[in-house]
């Protein structure tokens, strides 16, 4: 007999949506427990999931203990292979489901790496209930730092229905010496990827729900004619409420929503974390960014990705999963008025076609909205994505960051690189961006201003700068708002 007992009766449900049946249980006794989940149409008799999905599900082992000291069994740590021993990080896909004849990408991503070098990543999907793998291939990775994070992309085409899981082996090129930290061995195996005969449509992952929003503040159109900005982030326990930062800053980078699921995203679908409220700025934020917009006159952007949280969009699904996401955020926020594109991450490739798409539909969706993003100053990569994603109309300006990284703080660098981007996308489209900070890679107020002055003598027609961050100019004694943002700001 069941522990217990309840269920769910769903509104009307489109074909391809998805509904959640949540509820709980207490335990009576120690031992392992289960859940199953039957489904099926008010009269009982039609079959409401398609392949591979099934009406009755039995979840696997949940495991009860007593209040004592017992501790539930441990789950097996991965296996590593004689050969195998650098970090592998990730590995999957960047989808859940698909169909039969479907190209479906698959990766391994290395990280945390113990020492720099050269590394070989192989890559063989398996079928479960086959001995040998549907399709394989392989990465040599350029010279890596031990910081750096390399991703190594492939796809492949399901033979037939069924459970697919990616596997990724990696070492050194001699296949000596342990390459990653302890906990990221030199093979991991993914989770399951499903794949369904032709005619299957997968429904898409649940979206969690949101609060009743207040009803969203338009945008009003157009950039600042410089743009003074600077990233709140939202990790401090205390950080200052967006009404109170000082008025130089004309635009707030809200950072960051990351994807669900982790990099490079699950679903397409974001998430996005309250700060601290130790000054009232999680309790007070709908409001503030609100009265920040419209009393203010401010310009409030959402930053999504960054610091490891790259994103990638295989396929229009994920891009769709994105909008919709951004779109509940924008309504839960009660309205913000643009996008920051911080979404490609170490040797990640953007997504550009997609990119592209996500960023016009959103500017279809909110009037005026804002796109930008924050490239690597030297990348190539990253100046082929901004010029195409210019030449298409979804990019308002690119932000490269000159701090975090060895030279970027010398003013000589920031004006010679500047140059090359406003040759590439031209001076209205480019904002310099700064790190103030006593650490290293970061500059002084002295060389801040240096290199303002010489890139604004060379190039008077720049958009603006930005500083990382918010919080660390407030540390500092607000030195990019007092003496930085005027310059900015001037005529």
């Amino acid at each position: 007999m069941p522990v217990t007992l309840f269920s769910c009766r769903t509104s009307e449900l489109a074909k391809g949506a998805s509904f959640t049946c949540r509820g709980a249980w207490r335990p009576s006794v120690t031992g392992t427990y289960r859940v199953r989940a039957l489904a099926a149409d008010l009269a009982g008799a039609t079959h409401l999931g398609s392949a591979p999905f099934p009406p009755e599900r039995i979840s696997s082992p949940v495991v009860v203990v007593s209040t004592s000291t017992v501790t539930p069994p441990a789950t097996p740590a991965p296996q590593v292979s004689a050969g195998w021993n650098a970090g592998v990080a990730a590995v999957g896909s960047d989808r859940a489901s698909a169909l039969v004849g479907d190209t479906v990408p698959a990766f391994g991503t290395l990280r945390n790496l113990r020492s720099a070098g050269t590394f070989n990543v192989l890559i063989a999907v398996l079928r479960d209930g086959s001995s040998q793998p549907v399709t394989s291939f392989s990465c040599r990775t350029p010279e890596l730092a031990t910081s750096v994070e390399y991703r190594c992309n492939g796809s492949f085409r399901p033979v037939g229905a069924g459970t697919y899981r990616v596997r990724a082996r990696a070492a050194d090129l001699t296949g000596t010496g342990f390459a990653g930290e302890v906990g990221v061995p030199g093979e991991q195996i993914s989770g399951a990827i499903l794949v369904g005969a032709a005619g299957y449509t997968p429904a898409p992952s649940p979206v969690p729900p949101t609060p009743v929003p207040p009803t969203p503040v338009p945008s009003s159109a157009g950039l600042p004619e410089k743009v003074v900005a600077g990233y709140w982030p939202n990790w401090p326990e205390s950080p200052i409420r967006i009404r109170n930062i000082p008025p130089a800053y004309n635009t707030i980078y809200l950072f960051h929503a990351m994807p669900v699921g982790g990099s490079p995203g699950t679903t397409g679908a974001l998430y996005w974390n309250a700060p601290g409220d130790g000054r009232g700025a999680a309790t007070n934020l709908v409001a503030d960014i609100q009265y920040a917009r419209t009393t203010q006159g401010r310009k409030i952007i959402l930053s999504v990705g960054g610091a490891g949280n790259g994103m990638s969009f295989p396929y229009r699904g994920k891009s769709q999963a994105f909008v919709d996401s951004i779109a509940a955020l924008h309504s839960r926020l009660g309205g913000f008025d643009g996008l920051d594109w911080n979404t490609y991450e170490a040797e990640q490739q953007p997504d550009t076609a997609e990119i592209i798409w996500i960023s016009l539909e959103l500017k279809r969706r909110f009037p005026g909205f804002i796109i930008s993003t924050p490239p690597a100053p030297w990348s190539q990569r990253d100046m082929i994505f901004c010029q195409a994603m210019v030449q298409a109309g979804a990019l308002d300006y690119a932000a490269p960051q000159y701090y975090d990284g060895p030279g970027l703080n010398d003013p000589a660098y920031v004006v010679s690189n500047v140059a090359q981007w406003v040759g590439l996308l031209g001076a209205s489209k480019v904002v310099v961006g700064f790190g103030l900070w006593n650490a290293t890679n970061y500059m002084s107020v002295a060389q801040a201003e240096s290199a303002w002055n010489q890139v604004r003598a060379r190039f008077p027609g720049l958009r603006g700068a930005y500083d990382w961050t918010i919080h660390t100019d407030e540390a500092a004694g607000w030195p990019f708002a007092n003496r930085i943002a005027p310059l900015v700001a001037a005529p």
